[in-house]
């Protein structure tokens, strides 16, 4: 251990030191005139905020600071019982988990805890409404294995991966993928329990079905186009299943025995969006189980290189860019391609040559997407395929 941990969780010049900067946002001028649109007074005291944007802690001590915004003990759990002895020369990390440390290197455990607040919880503080993006709120994205890379505060050295193997990219992309899939569909049934007003909570849904704009009659090329995954007819306001336009290509390649179900369980869901609530609980629970299911399987998979190309092939094949019809979905579709793609690197599946010819191309599909207005779909369809090309994938 280099003992740096701190010092790069608190870099205010890399991305690295976003975590610690969380509280600060509440601060700033956008932070406060969101806390008086939403009524919630001063942002940086309001439960809504600080359960995301600090640590949420219910034991403090002396030294606690809810300034310190996302800090150690909010992702590695209260660290009273294994403060003093997580670093002691006979400690494991079998033994710092016993004794309460969050076990962030289990795939799983890792997703469930970045969702909280990437996606959210069912918990009334804990979720990024529709209300808080009218008042400002940015839309929340996650991709486990990415942001968690871009964020490592450790210094992983042959030494570290003994003591603490780390599942490859390729399994935390797809155990993520998953699973984030399932917490929004559990979060939305939860939400369909409680509702209390006329229609569903619209954070759920795909933002630009409705953001667009509106014209009589209709521009061409304004209407998004249909998506045969999703099966969903002219003015359908579709579910945002941006993690599942790529879990197919996961379950294909990873786990083919599960792929047909969830594939299915998927549609059935979109398509139970228009009908009674009964039927659309009931296939939520179903597709939930898959995914579940999906999960458990991508456990045990195997992700050699072989497997990760063809999971590259199915996420840039040209049927899934025509379903690529949201602006949610082509977020996923880059990150998968960066994470797949780093993944081959790791293992020298990708000369290092062809490896920076690629980052070139996935910087400028990364500019496709800095501003959802500006979102060409066809433009961002052509460097998906130039980097399949560049992969002898075409």
């Amino acid at each position: 251990m280099r003992g740096s941990e701190v010092n790069v969780w608190q870099d205010r010049d890399s991305i690295r030191g976003r975590h610690s900067q969380a509280f600060r946002s509440l601060l700033s001028a956008r932070g406060r005139e969101m806390g008086a649109r939403l009524g919630l007074g001063d942002a940086s005291k309001a439960p809504e905020c600080l359960s995301c944007h600090s640590d949420a802690a219910p034991l403090r001590g002396e030294r606690f600071q809810v300034s310190d915004g996302v800090s150690c003990e909010a992702c590695h759990g209260g660290a009273e019982t294994w403060i003093s002895s997580h670093y002691a020369p006979r400690a494991t990390h079998a033994s710092n988990v016993s004794l309460g440390l969050y076990p962030t290197d289990d795939p799983v455990s890792r997703v469930r805890l970045c969702a909280t607040c990437h996606i959210g919880t069912s918990r009334k503080d804990q979720f990024a409404s529709h209300a808080m993006m009218a008042a400002g709120h940015p839309r929340l994205v996650l991709e486990t294995e990415l942001f968690t890379s871009l964020q490592a505060h450790h210094f992983e050295d042959s030494d570290y991966l003994s003591r603490k193997p780390s599942a490859s990219r390729a399994k935390v992309w797809a155990i993520g993928q998953a699973v984030s899939m399932q917490t929004s569909v559990d979060m939305y049934l939860a939400s369909e329990e409680k509702r209390a007003g006329a229609f569903p909570e619209p954070a759920f849904f795909d933002c630009r079905s409705c953001h667009r704009p509106i014209s009589e009659p209709p521009p061409v090329g304004a209407l998004l186009p249909l998506n045969p995954f999703r099966a969903s007819l002219p003015g359908d306001i579709p579910f945002n299943d941006a993690y599942a336009l790529t879990l197919v290509a996961a379950a294909r390649s990873f786990a083919p025995g599960e792929a047909k179900a969830v594939e299915q369980a998927a549609r059935t869901f979109h398509q139970a969006l228009n009908e009674p609530p009964e039927s659309r609980r009931r296939a939520g629970l179903a597709l939930s189980a898959r995914l579940a299911a999906l999960a458990d399987a991508f456990e045990q998979a195997e992700f050699s290189d072989r497997a990760i190309l063809k999971a590259l092939d199915g996420v840039l094949a040209d049927e899934h860019g025509l379903n690529l019809t949201s602006y949610a979905g082509a977020e996923q579709t880059v990150m998968a391609v960066d994470t797949l793609t780093r993944a081959l690197s790791d293992s020298g599946g990708l000369p290092a040559e062809k490896s920076s010819s690629l980052r070139r191309t996935l910087a400028a599909a990364y500019e496709q997407l800095e501003d959802p207005n500006a979102f060409r779909q066809s433009v961002f369809i052509r460097h998906m395929s130039e980097i399949a090309v560049s992969l002898d994938l075409r």
